[in-house]
């Protein structure tokens, strides 16, 4: 048996030796560092959380200032709207409205100031810094822009950016396809597309007025 052990382990240290020679210094410490990366746990990216009842953390908090007559909210989680007959806090993805004897005024600090007549229906959008934005479908609303962020409103197919002061929409009653546009103070832009997909932009100047036809997409 050991008369060819002796040829055998011979011929196996001339094997290792030729290897190394052949293919290089083996790297016993890389060769374990390999073996621990297969066994640590990877780095996962936390999942951002998703709140149907608190809007994003970034996103700015408003207060009524006052309200009187028929007032309906509609909070995030909310199917349909309830009545309301104080004053609450507001963010984004809620919509506020007026009945015939309703007026609701309210307010995100350093942003912009909201006025709603009667027979009026607002939804907040978005009230994220980089873009604020309001939907109006009815009624009659000044929005007076109170700091830096942007401010849009977006009235059925016209598009309403309160460039600087106070704006004036007004949804016709009788013809609810007829937008009014009064810039009170500063100016504004408004943008729309035609009924031939041209895109369309204008600024309206401090004490004009602009009509825009919901139907035929033409503005005067």
């Amino acid at each position: 048996m050991k008369k060819y052990f002796l040829p055998f382990f011979l011929f196996f240290t001339i094997g290792v030796v030729a290897s190394v020679l052949y293919f290089g210094e083996f790297d016993f410490t890389k060769k374990s560092e390999n073996v621990t990366s297969i066994f640590t746990t990877p780095s996962v990216t936390p999942i951002p959380t998703f709140s149907l009842e608190r809007a994003p953390s970034e996103s700015l908090r408003g207060e009524i200032v006052s309200l009187s007559g028929d007032i309906q909210w509609q909070s995030r989680i909310a199917t349909e709207a309830a009545k309301i007959d104080k004053p609450i806090s507001l963010q984004q993805g809620e919509d506020v409205s007026t009945g015939t004897d309703g007026k609701l005024v309210f307010d995100f600090n350093n942003a912009v100031n909201v006025s709603m007549a009667k027979n009026t229906d607002v939804g907040i959008v978005q009230t994220l810094p980089e873009n604020i934005v309001f939907s109006q479908t009815t009624g009659n609303v000044v929005y007076q822009k109170t700091g830096t962020f942007p401010v849009s409103i977006r009235c059925k197919n016209l598009l309403v950016n309160v460039d600087e002061g106070q704006v004036n929409v007004v949804v016709n009653d009788i013809n609810p396809n007829l937008i009014t546009v009064l810039v009170n103070k500063g100016s504004t832009t408004v943008a729309y597309n035609s009924r031939t997909f041209v895109a369309v932009k204008k600024v309206i100047k401090e004490g004009k007025r602009f009509v825009f036809n919901n139907y035929t997409k033409t503005g005067l």
